[in-house]
């Protein structure tokens, strides 16, 4: 009986461990060590040995796809920073001087010009809405679009915005 049962623990022990390693091995995996793999050399049996290599193979395509779902996002997040940039960029540059030429332009008629009341009160208005387009949203939103801070790196940005919240 004695040598059944250390028989029967060894026999036991043999199938366990296999399997033991692959469960671990599954473990790691789900922590998110996405380079675990199985040494199919110390699993025995031809189908346990299967099973640690359909895992090998399953891993390093885990393994690929994650990465190349990284390097995807990576591609994303730099072209809208670009789209970003470009846009900031334009409403910064070329809409906000346009703005600034056609508040030029409205007061240089309005110096020049004698017009009424009614018609130099209406000029002055558009001329504060204009100032208070150009100040209060087209620069504010270029700001907001693509911070000038981004320009130092992450950390002064991240600092930047925890003053911000304080």
């Amino acid at each position: 009986t004695v040598l059944a049962a250390g028989l029967a623990y060894l026999i036991a022990r043999t199938f366990s461990r296999p399997v033991q390693t692959l469960v671990e091995a599954t473990h790691d995996m789900t922590a998110g060590r996405l380079d675990t793999r199985v040494d199919e050399v110390q699993v025995q049996g031809g189908e346990l040995r299967e099973l640690a290599g359909s895992f090998n193979a399953m891993a390093a395509e885990l393994e690929s796809t994650i990465g190349e779902l990284q390097e995807s996002r990576r591609r994303i997040v730099g072209v809208q920073e670009g789209v970003r940039r470009e846009i900031a960029s334009h409403l910064h540059g070329r809409v906000q001087a346009r703005m600034l030429v056609l508040r030029t332009q409205l007061a240089r008629t309005l110096r020049r010009t004698d017009p009424s009341p009614e018609a130099e009160a209406q000029i002055n208005e558009v001329i504060g809405q204009l100032d208070d387009l150009i100040q209060n949203d087209i620069t504010a939103l270029s700001r907001r679009l693509y911070p000038s801070i981004l320009r130092r790196g992450l950390i002064p940005a991240l600092q930047s915005l925890a003053d911000q919240f304080e």
